[in-house]
């Protein structure tokens, strides 16, 4: 390969997603890909690579300090995400001030003990007054601010989010109105257009909208699984265009192995040993109709009302997130369960590694996934899976002895009665040896490195 110019090519990574994303305390799954890929190309081809953001419709590439200020927030974002460690103040007020988003508060104000009353007051006032200006500042960049042209011969895009420039119709086509165009997007699942009926309408959109501006380019498709690739592949062929797109990349996503410290009760509070005369499970994810929650609040239901004995003990770890109005029935109004039913949020690692491990098994009766961290943490403690026999989780797991259909409810409960009586769960093997965070995004830069010909800064 020649090592390419910087006035020659330029690697521009949509950053839309990261820094809307800013203020969130927990990553999700896609989270965690997006800033661990962005890091890694910022890292790696550091003389010709820039952040891109969309806004209202138009693309800005920042450069100069704004490059410098973005890629070291995306480095601290990730220490934050990744190892709890605060995003400091001054590196988020920097990000606040470009005017490429509106204000937000830093997440890692999550913990800190409340000021007293008038200090408070005192810091109310600052911070709306900070946040009307920054906004102020925002609103006026989008309204006197003009696209730039990017002058490169080559560009390549790359896209980890399924959101950003994709969102808009043609922004690609006026970003390479004088470049060569390379389009590299990692495609985490087609949910959206497989499952609306689970979906948020602004999810739909987007998602169409991403494959209406991809298609239209010689795109570089990476996905996150065979399943996926599956997915994808019937998706192409519906519009006849499979063969335009031979070349799709599995990259299975990095795996971390969470550690345990010290345990935490079913009301959050520190102790010193679990209990051992507790049956517990556990879910974990937001809680969403897709996930296939209320079949287990469901059985939990006829088990109290039958009397079974010992009473599981059944834990969410996951906030609560959309169309979930019958869950939320269960959770809020249902008495008969709800000694029994324990809602977990804002939890560090430490503390959702420490619930899973005494879990008896890590329950998983979701309709559909592009990948399934969940059911991989889980594995990687040692604790035993449920899992909805779909297609992702056939890809993963060698033994296929504790997957049941999501819609058998009467085996889910069978299941969960017989472990609860002492039964016991063998842990599953995956299939595949997943990657590390670090292998995971060397692969992506090497396939960067043959998607267009420009070698790394150094090794990746």
């Amino acid at each position: 390969m020649q090592q390419g110019m910087p006035q020659e090519s330029i690697f521009l990574y949509d950053v839309t997603r990261l820094i809307a994303r800013r203020c969130m305390p927990f990553p999700t799954g896609i989270d965690r890909i997006d800033v661990k890929l962005a890091v890694a190309v910022f890292d790696n081809f550091s003389k010709v690579s820039s952040p891109i953001i969309a806004i209202n419709g138009q693309y800005r590439v920042l450069g100069g300090r704004e490059r410098v200020i973005v890629i070291d927030f995306l480095k601290a974002l990730e220490a934050f995400w990744f190892k709890q460690e605060n995003i400091p103040d001054a590196t988020l007020r920097q990000v606040n001030r470009l005017g490429i988003a509106p204000f937000t508060k830093s997440p890692s104000k999550r913990k800190r003990k409340p000021d007293p009353l008038v200090k408070r007051a005192r810091n109310r006032v600052c911070a709306i007054f900070e946040a009307a200006l920054q906004n102020t500042l925002f609103w006026s960049h989008q309204l006197t601010r003009r696209e730039e042209v990017v002058d490169f011969k080559n560009i390549c895009y790359i896209n980890v989010s399924h959101q950003g420039l994709l969102r808009s119709c043609n922004v690609l086509k006026r970003l390479s109105d004088n470049s060569k165009l390379t389009v590299v997007c990692y495609l985490h699942d087609l949910m959206p257009l497989e499952i609306p009926e689970y979906t948020r309408r602004d999810q739909l959109e987007s998602l169409r909208s991403f494959f209406d501006e991809t298609t239209k380019y010689s795109t570089q498709y990476v996905v996150n699984s065979r399943s996926t690739f599956q997915s994808l592949k019937a998706f192409l062929d519906a519009k006849g265009i499979m063969r335009s797109f031979p070349q799709v990349k599995v990259i299975y996503p990095g795996i971390r192995r969470l550690e345990t410290g010290k345990d935490v009760d079913l009301n959050n509070e520190t102790i010193d040993a679990p209990s051992a005369e507790r049956v517990e499970f556990t879910v974990l994810g937001t809680i969403e109709p897709r996930k296939n929650h209320l079949l287990l609040l469901q059985i939990w239901r006829e088990l109290a009302d039958s009397g079974f004995e010992p009473m599981p003990h059944l834990n969410f770890i996951g906030k609560r997130g959309w169309m979930y109005d019958s869950v939320a029935a269960f959770l809020d109004n249902c008495d008969v369960i709800r000694p029994y039913i324990h809602e977990h949020s804002g939890l560090a690692d430490n503390e959702v590694a420490n619930i899973i491990r005494r879990s008896k098994a890590l329950l998983y009766p979701t309709f559909a996934e592009g990948f399934g961290f969940p059911l991989v943490e889980a594995l990687a403690l040692n604790c035993p899976i449920v899992a909805s026999d779909i297609g992702i989780f056939r890809e993963l797991i060698l033994d296929g002895a504790n997957l049941i259909h999501p819609l058998d409810g009467k085996a889910w409960m069978e299941e969960v009665k017989r472990v609860s009586l002492g039964g016991k769960l063998s842990v599953s093997t995956l299939i595949h040896e997943l990657p590390t965070w670090d292998e995971h995004k060397a692969e992506f830069c090497r396939l960067l490195e043959d998607v267009t010909d420009v070698e790394m800064d150094s090794s990746c």
